[in-house]
């Protein structure tokens, strides 16, 4: 397999970041990266740019050293419980995002039971004491992971289907 050139990496922040992006690659990292970006402050982003200019005149060593350096924990300014919250709920979306990426595929003449894949999910994440997302929140992942798919009804109420 060969190696990408460093320069067509479309995100060196968020490719970098271990566990949290499992399975994300290229334009899926991107616009991750791209939503996360947009969810923080001018100012913030203004600041984060300025240190990324100067972190990439160190050396290697030099960003091993600053990578020690930096704290973990939980931010400062956000309660605990907050934190607590947004850390579970991020977690469980990651999951959720991973399981569907790695367990479905899209083909335009196939329809699956809405909750059939929901019970899959669900069972998945009971086998590893996850705690899995609400089945809306699940759907609205589906569409986040697959947005040409479209939820259509075949016969009764509550028997929706992924196409």
């Amino acid at each position: 397999m060969a190696e990408e050139d460093p320069q067509q990496q479309p995100d060196r922040g968020v490719s970098s970041m271990p566990g949290l992006l499992t399975g994300l690659q290229g334009a899926e990292a991107s616009a991750l990266q791209l939503r996360i970006k947009n969810s923080i402050c001018k100012s913030v982003q203004s600041k984060v740019e300025n240190i990324l200019q100067d972190v990439e005149r160190f050396s290697d060593i030099e960003k091993l050293y600053l990578y020690l350096k930096l704290p973990s924990g939980p931010s400062t300014n956000i309660e605990k419980s907050e934190q607590s919250a947004l850390s579970s709920s991020r977690t469980q979306q990651m999951h959720a995002f991973n399981w569907i990426r790695h367990h479905l595929e899209e083909y335009p003449e196939t329809s699956l039971p809405k909750q059939e894949v929901y019970d899959e999910y669900k069972s998945f994440c009971d086998n590893l004491n996850y705690h899995p997302l609400s089945a809306a929140d699940f759907g609205k992942m589906m569409k986040n992971v697959f947005p040409n798919m479209k939820a259509r009804r075949l016969g009764m109420r509550g028997k929706s289907k992924y196409p």
